[in-house]
C-alpha cells in the first residue's frame, strides 16, 4: 500500500512528466537526474549502471544509504550492490549499519573482547 504522503509526490512527478508544465523544463530537469540501474543482484558485478555516482560521489568521504522500509528483499539487495560497488570502485572501506540497541550492545562487547 502506498501511503499518503507518497500519493502527493507520484502525482507532482506523473503530472510533470505528462508534460502539464507549458514550459517543459522541470521534465527536462526530472530526466537530466534519471540514471536508470539495470540491477540489483548483489553477485552482479557489471557495474556500469552505477559509474554515474562517480562523478557525484569522487570527493565524498562518507556516503549515506538509507531504505524506505526496514526488511524490504528488494531494497536490501540493491544497497548490497550498491555497498560492493563503493567498495571495489570507488575505494570506501569503512561501513556502519544501523541496528536495533541489542545489536549495539551486542556489537560493543565483541569491539571490547577483540572479537
Amino acid at each position: 500500500m502506498i501511503r499518503p504522503c507518497y500519493h502527493q509526490v507520484l502525482l507532482c512527478v506523473l503530472l510533470l512528466l505528462s508534460g502539464a508544465c507549458a514550459s517543459g523544463q522541470p521534465v527536462r530537469l526530472l530526466r537530466s537526474l534519471v540514471h536508470p540501474v539495470t540491477s540489483i543482484d548483489p553477485a552482479d558485478e557489471d557495474f556500469s549502471d552505477l559509474e554515474f555516482l562517480k562523478t557525484s560521489l569522487h570527493d565524498k568521504r562518507i556516503v549515506l544509504l538509507g531504505e524506505g522500509t526496514h526488511h524490504d528483499g528488494s531494497a536490501l539487495q540493491a544497497r548490497n550492490r550498491m555497498i560492493r560497488f563503493l567498495h571495489r570502485e570507488m575505494g570506501f572501506g569503512v561501513l556502519l549499519l544501523e541496528s536495533s540497541f541489542f545489536g549495539i550492545d551486542r556489537m560493543a562487547r565483541d569491539v571490547a573482547e577483540g572479537k
